[in-house]
């Protein structure tokens, strides 16, 4: 199937009121700088901003736009940290300004996208920033190596940012239907991107081998269909933390990742999937707490 033919807009949003962010997109003639300059020139005195997004259509451009626009603001992992009251160290008035129009930007965003109302907007990004703050400071982000700036940094651009913000906004605004279909479409697009990378790992190595896979689960005492049931689920919790890998692992892909499971790997993410999954917590705990330590 071909891609829809790409051509240029000319996307203008209005500022300063961004609890009212009004984006229209305008096809652009080719070759026809003079009447860009000039248009640009009286929108920036109408307190207007226009930039050029290369799009199938208007309302694809609009969107680029915005996303572009929010993310370009707020993905400094230093304005969404700081978004939680608890912080040691008090903000210097240009940090609050950044933290304010960042903030306003992004809800503004989920204003226009998803049609939520303002107050619901904001509710949502304290609530999802104050989640993924208290997730920080969990132990495991520590023995993965990770300091809770490093993992705001990493967190705020994730997938599951974005999702869970989204979803508490509908949350927020009354709309509970729709916060669930959203937040099962991501998790589908997870689970499908998942799958994708599994399907991509060579059968030389263990999560390419169903039959490897399966002797280490019957030394386990799992028959082969369980292990088979579980195994889907091990390969999207290793996606899940796959934007938190190491620095040394940065420049590889999920598929590579999945391709460095070990036989030892293998084994205790077995055993932890089936100890939750027989409601033993207190042994599953203990598993994990054993994998983590190995993986120091």
């Amino acid at each position: 199937m071909t891609s829809p033919p790409q051509q240029p807009w000319w996307v203008i949003y209005r500022e300063p009121s961004p609890a009212e962010i009004e984006v229209v997109a305008v096809e652009l003639p080719p070759g026809d700088d003079t009447a860009h300059d000039k248009r640009c020139a009286e929108l920036q005195e109408a307190q207007q901003h226009a930039y050029i997004i290369t799009a199938p259509d208007a309302d694809t451009a609009g969107d680029i736009a915005l996303r572009v626009w929010a993310e370009e603001l707020v993905a400094s992992p230093a304005r969404l940290a700081a978004a939680d009251a608890q912080l040691p160290h008090p903000l210097d008035p240009l940090e609050k300004d950044m933290l304010t129009i960042a903030s306003e930007i992004l809800c503004a965003s989920l204003v226009s996208r998803l049609g939520v109302h303002p107050a619901a907007a904001r509710s949502a990004l304290l609530a999802t920033v104050e989640h993924f703050h208290a997730q920080s400071h969990n132990p495991a982000v520590l023995r993965a190596g990770l300091t809770p700036a490093e993992y705001m940094d990493t967190a705020v651009q994730t997938p599951r940012f974005a999702a869970t913000l989204s979803s508490s906004a509908l949350l927020a605004d009354g709309r509970e239907a729709d916060a669930r279909l959203n937040w099962e479409a991501y998790v589908q697009r997870e689970i499908s991107a998942a799958k994708r990378a599994h399907r991509a790992v060579p059968p030389t190595v263990l999560l390419g081998d169903p039959d490897a896979i399966h002797r280490i689960g019957r030394r386990l005492g799992l028959i082969d269909e369980q292990t088979d049931q579980f195994v889907p689920g091990i390969v999207l919790t290793l996606a899940t933390g796959y934007p938190y890998r190491a620095h040394h692992q940065r420049h590889l892909s999920l598929t590579d990742i999945l391709a460095q499971v070990t036989t030892e790997d293998m084994t205790e993410l077995l055993r932890h999937t089936a100890l939750s999954a027989a409601g033993h917590t207190e042994e599953a705990a203990a598993t994990l707490r054993r994998m983590h330590r190995a993986a120091r």
